[in-house]
């Protein structure tokens, strides 16, 4: 059994890359040929690179939202309400940044053997 430990939008950290994955092949193969995106390696390093990248944006655009204050009734102080949104406690813009690794690696990886 499998658990998926996430809180906010952080799910979408393993959706967005099977998205980008599916996408890069339908297209590629649509244009390209059949079997274009299984016989070329550097097909898969692009798709990992397209999500790392969509899920950099949607980072960014996640942290831009301003945080909810609230005041405390007891003390007076005013509270920062802060949204997270991550998968297994690491937040979703480092998951961009481990994406966009791997898909560096793969391309070095696919131009060397």
């Amino acid at each position: 059994m499998v658990f998926i430990i996430w809180r906010g939008l952080g799910f979408l950290v393993v959706v967005i890359p099977m998205a980008c994955l599916v996408f890069t092949q339908l297209i590629l193969d649509t244009v390209f040929g059949k079997t274009f995106y299984t016989t070329h390696q550097w097909t898969k390093a692009f798709g990992v690179a397209l999500a790392g990248a969509a899920l950099f944006a949607l980072a960014y655009k996640l942290a831009k939202k301003p945080a909810r204050i609230v005041i405390d009734k007891e003390s007076g102080k005013e509270i920062k309400l802060v949204k997270k949104h991550d998968l297994f406690y690491i937040p979703m813009q480092y998951w961009s940044y481990l994406l966009l690794g791997l898909a560096a690696f793969m391309l070095i990886k696919s131009l060397v053997l």
